[in-house]
């Protein structure tokens, strides 16, 4: 499914990732066509029309079983480097390509696999390896996936669709976008998309959408309960169940992501395959998934805001990796566990982040736009020159903490130890713990009056 343990707080949330991804293809389609129209000088072929659709329609398909709980939950705790479904889409289209002879089909269209595979893969992940590309066509990495300042057409339909999905309203019009947009070539000596100047306005209502669908779903605290449970079942089954891979070998899952073969045979239908398969070996397993399905989820203690980092040099912005916020967090909290005599492991500390794409920057600042009288002049806006009321922080960090026992003695125990873990240890207090006690002093003082 497109949006993994969503589905189980949101039931209309239940497309999947083909959907999207020829969604995507057909966005891009448009989006490169319309530019090959509008500014023959750019020179723009039929091979980089091409190539831009394949890339489009195959971005996606290195996402593992529940999506990204697959990427950031599970392979996680198998792999020691970050592994990224990006890199997989291009494996496993490699695999595909070969497994099912399509050289000869591409060269139907004009391309050449061994000539052009370089190409889709650097627009897959957005990313310039080699010189395959010129400054004058560097817009072309802006489409799919654009790490310049993260407004592509991935982002353009995943919002909608999900918006779609879940009944949220969705403003921002990609068809407006491609209306107004032209490639320019800017200061920096390369050509970049850029926009009419009022659709500035329109590109932040972009991340709002993008900010609200993860603070209402993408990192809704009853889905993520769902998915850490989810990986917690797909953990303990792992050395237990096995995916046929390459040359009829098997795999465990985690495994998978090294033999396409394999992976593309683990979907999402891995799950019934634990809840069918009688064996004692998956009795935790089984248990834990039924648990979900029974919705005796993990228990929602509360919640608080990450600590004020401190500020790296020549930066006046605190800034700090969410890796080194996760470690210091549960460095801390197993230290305060010790020192309380506390030997309870019934709980589980997640952390989310929650921001506009691109970090503790305002992307809009890095976008290129022209005005109606100028152009072919790219030019940058700042948030301050449109409007002051716009945002001034552009990330924030949540520490969540759920209990893992259905002991109401154990929920009780965490939900005690977390509060004064927060108190003690300076960070924000949980959300209505803060008020209950000014209420409790404001009581004991009417009291003694």
């Amino acid at each position: 499914k497109q949006l993994g343990g969503v589905y189980y707080v949101y039931p209309g949330a239940s497309h999947n990732r083909f959907e999207h991804s020829i969604g995507v293809c057909y966005i891009a389609g448009e989006f490169i066509e319309s530019l090959q129209y509008r500014q023959p000088e750019l020179e723009i072929n039929n091979c980089d029309v091409l190539c831009i659709k394949i890339a489009a329609l195959c971005h996606d398909i290195g996402h593992g079983p529940f999506s990204h709980l697959f990427q950031d939950l599970f392979i996680p705790n198998f792999c020691k480097t970050k592994w990224k479904h990006e890199e997989c889409s291009f494996k496993l289209l490699e695999h595909l390509v070969k497994q099912n002879d399509l050289e000869d089909t591409f060269k139907l269209y004009g391309l050449e696999w061994e000539t052009n595979k370089t190409v889709i893969k650097e627009l897959m992940m957005g990313v310039q390896v080699g010189q395959t590309y010129d400054e004058k066509k560097y817009f072309l990495y802006e489409i799919v996936a654009n790490h310049d300042y993260n407004v592509d057409v991935d982002k353009m339909d995943y919002l909608a669709r999900d918006c779609h999905g879940l009944g949220i309203e969705m403003k921002f019009c990609w068809k407006r976008y491609i209306k107004f947009a032209r490639v320019i070539k800017a200061k920096d000596g390369k050509h970049h998309i850029c926009l009419r100047e009022k659709m500035f306005r329109e590109v932040y209502e972009l991340f709002h959408i993008r900010d609200t669908l993860f603070r209402n779903a993408y990192q809704h605290k009853t889905k993520r309960a769902v998915e850490i449970m989810i990986c917690d079942a797909l953990v303990k089954a792992n050395d237990k169940i096995f995916i046929r891979g390459e040359k009829g070998k098997q795999k465990k899952m985690s495994e998978a992501i090294n033999d396409m073969y394999a992976f593309t045979n683990l979907t999402d239908s891995v799950i019934g395959r634990i809840r069918s398969t009688p064996s004692e070996e998956l009795e935790e397993s089984q248990k834990l998934l039924e648990r979900a399905e029974k919705r005796k989820l993990y228990k929602f203690i509360g919640h608080t805001k990450s600590k004020p980092q401190k500020v790296k040099p020549h930066e006046d912005t605190p800034y700090q990796s969410l890796d080194d916020i996760r470690k210091h967090f549960k460095e801390s909290y197993n230290k305060y566990l010790s020192t309380t005599h506390n030997s309870s492991n019934n709980f589980y500390i997640d952390i989310v982040e929650f921001q506009y794409g691109n970090g503790k920057e305002n992307p809009v600042d890095k976008m290129w736009f022209y005005r109606k009288y100028s152009p072919d002049e790219a030019v940058h806006i700042k948030s301050n020159q449109e409007s002051s009321m716009l945002p001034k922080v552009f990330i924030e960090v949540e520490l969540r903490m759920y209990c893992t026992s259905e002991s109401p003695e154990d929920i009780e125990t965490v939900d005690r130890t977390f509060k004064s873990f927060c108190i003690e240890n300076g960070y924000e207090v949980p959300p209505g713990e803060q008020l209950q006690a000014s209420e409790s002093s404001s009581s004991e003082d009417e009291n003694s009056l």
